[in-house]
């Protein structure tokens, strides 16, 4: 499994799916723009559910624009889903997912020059 990036982001991402686990008053949103996406991407919308309830998956945080999230979730060894959460208290929308392999993200990371 992935390093973890402890990150003043992934604290406040992490707090949150903590608090969706515990059975907080929190609805989970999908934005149209993911619902295209989980369609175009053959993901399932309960199992993204699911993944947001396991805050232990989340490996990685990077801050978007405008209070968006960028959050990487551990699937497996060689994968993991990218989800952009947006937090509206005390919802949680989704703004768009997709998967990627370790091979893509070390080349995204580190691109040649």
């Amino acid at each position: 499994m992935a390093d973890k990036q402890e990150t003043p982001e992934y604290g406040i991402v992490k707090k949150k799916l903590e608090e969706l686990k515990a059975g907080g008053d929190i609805d989970i949103i999908f934005r149209e723009h993911a619902l295209e996406r989980c369609d175009r991407r053959a993901l399932d919308k309960d199992s993204l559910v699911s993944l947001l309830k396991h805050p232990e998956k989340l490996i990685r945080v990077d801050n978007q624009d405008e209070g968006k999230f960028k959050s990487w979730f551990q699937l497996s060894g060689r994968y993991s889903i990218v989800i952009t959460l947006k937090f509206n208290n005390p919802n949680i929308y989704i703004i768009t997912v997709y998967k990627t392999s370790k091979k893509w993200q070390k080349q995204a990371e580190n691109p040649r020059r």
